[in-house]
């Protein structure tokens, strides 16, 4: 009986603790409905403070509302769809270069104009929207102008492509001209060049080395022309005597 006795009143004990914290912890962790101080408001009356405010913000949205419906309206009704067509219109020109009947645009790519009196945009026919400058004084054009020139980029890019690999063919041939081939063995032109130079240079050490030798042959040359015709001088003058003599012997 006392193992029982001990028993419930450790079982009292941990059921009192148990229920003491749960009301601590209901009374610290309550919902406060009501204000109990002046300073700290409950949910009620935090709850008819914003449903003021709403109401308030109600009653001011409905009164712009009313005072500018006639506003509203009248954008609706004359600037809404005349404004859809203005940009439909603009939007044609840019891409095209062409407004929505198929004529060209002067200025495709034009800037916006506002209107002071009403501060929107402007889009009046008569009014003069200049062209666009994406670079000083160069206006700007339409996409489909602009993907037109790019295609003729291209196209006149790859026309210079093989052009210039026409050239690189005939610098190759005029290269191997000049410097020559190894398979098959071409001489080249510099090659060729180079050996006449060394032969000339050949000749020239070669005429040099004989100078000399030509020189001393030419005034030997001369020398004996002289005594020659010296002697053949000589001989006709003693022919004269011989014939001189004999005539006067007869």
């Amino acid at each position: 009986m006392a193992f029982i006795g001990k028993t419930f009143v450790m079982l009292f004990t941990m059921a009192s603790i148990t229920l003491l914290l749960w009301a601590t912890m209901l009374y610290t962790q309550r919902v406060q409905w009501t204000s109990t101080t002046p300073e700290t408001k409950g949910i009620i009356q935090k709850s008819e403070t914003d449903i003021k405010n709403y109401q308030m913000a109600a009653h001011l949205a409905q009164y712009r509302w009313s005072r500018n419906y006639s506003t509203i309206v009248n954008l609706e009704g004359n600037e809404k769809y005349p404004r859809r067509d203005f940009y439909v219109e603009m939007i044609s020109t840019i891409r095209t270069g062409r407004n929505t009947a198929g004529m060209v645009s002067a200025t495709p790519a034009a800037q916006m104009v506002f209107d002071n009196a009403t501060g929107y945009l402007d889009i009046r026919p008569t009014t003069q929207r200049p062209a666009y400058q994406f670079r000083a004084g160069v206006d700007g054009q339409s996409i489909a102008q602009y993907t037109q020139a790019l295609a003729t980029t291209f196209e006149s890019i790859e026309m210079e492509q093989v052009q210039n690999q026409k050239y690189l063919m005939e610098r190759k041939i005029v290269n191997d001209e000049i410097v020559g081939t190894v398979d098959p063995f071409v001489k080249g032109l510099r090659l060729q060049i180079n050996e006449q130079n060394d032969i000339a240079k050949s000749a020239v050490a070669e005429a040099d080395y004989i100078a000399s030798f030509v020189t001393n042959r030419s005034a030997e040359s001369v020398l004996l022309i002289k005594r020659f015709n010296s002697m053949s001088n000589r001989k006709s003058e003693l022919e004269q005597l011989k014939t001189s003599s004999n005539n006067g012997s007869r």
